[in-house]
């Protein structure tokens, strides 16, 4: 059974309840891939889904449904307001149904547009849905490495190059502010207490070609002596 702060390599679809309507998905068939690798517990998903995973056995399929309240909260009617359509108009935005909106740094949903008027909704696209996921958990996941691979992935996407060596994690970046190189150092070893060592490099050519194990001199691979 997977307990809280296993890492666990899952395949899963999420749909709306009594619709085949899906919303989120591990399957990306054009990488050739189905399953993700996430932290029980670490809100990599919804964290009411995460929960009800816990206790779960490896290798069976499981069907969890998820209320509204569970999922993204009821529909509040206090988040529905009505905005000119002029002022989508002076951002050269057309304003129709279903249209998706950053408004002062929120995301809302365009629902009708009538009279100069629009009806702008500011709740999650699923409040007030009830959801019901599809969930196999293929196994636990024990391999620092590749827990390092999943948390930055998910976590830190933007961070392209890093090295796990000998159990040192490095990090290589543009220069980076203090408090984000705290923040992504908390969360690394919040999620794997087992990585005791996190640095961070200045990222140049030469600290990016050492990565890959390349020659800084030649760049070229560097040649594995042969066994006398």
């Amino acid at each position: 059974m997977v307990k809280k702060g296993d890492f666990i390599e899952i395949i899963f679809t999420g749909k709306i309840k009594n619709s085949d309507l899906i919303f989120d998905t591990s399957i990306v068939e054009k990488e050739k891939k189905d399953s993700v690798i996430i932290c029980l517990g670490a809100n990599s998903l919804l964290k009411s889904l995460e929960a009800k995973l816990e206790g779960k056995e490896i290798e069976k399929d499981y069907e969890i449904d998820l209320s509204s309240e569970e999922a993204f909260g009821k529909k509040d009617p206090k988040l529905i307001k009505i905005i000119q359509t002029k002022v989508f108009v002076d951002k050269k935005v057309n304003p129709v149904p279903g249209l998706q909106v950053n408004i002062d740094g929120a995301i809302a949903t365009i629902r009708s547009v009538s009279g100069g008027r629009c009806v702008v909704d500011f709740n999650h696209p699923l409040a007030g849905r009830n959801l019901v996921y599809f969930v196999k958990i293929k196994k636990i996941v024990t391999d620092v490495k590749e827990k390092i691979d999943s948390t930055m992935r998910l976590d830190f996407p933007f961070i392209k190059e890093y090295k796990f060596e000998n159990g040192i994690l490095i990090i290589y970046s543009e220069k980076m502010e203090p408090k984000l190189r705290e923040i992504i150092q908390n969360r690394i070893k919040e999620v794997i207490p087992e990585l005791k060592t996190i640095n961070f490099e200045e990222k140049t050519i030469k600290n990016i070609e050492r990565s890959k194990g390349r020659d800084v001199e030649t760049n070229k691979p560097k040649k594995i002596p042969e066994k006398t």
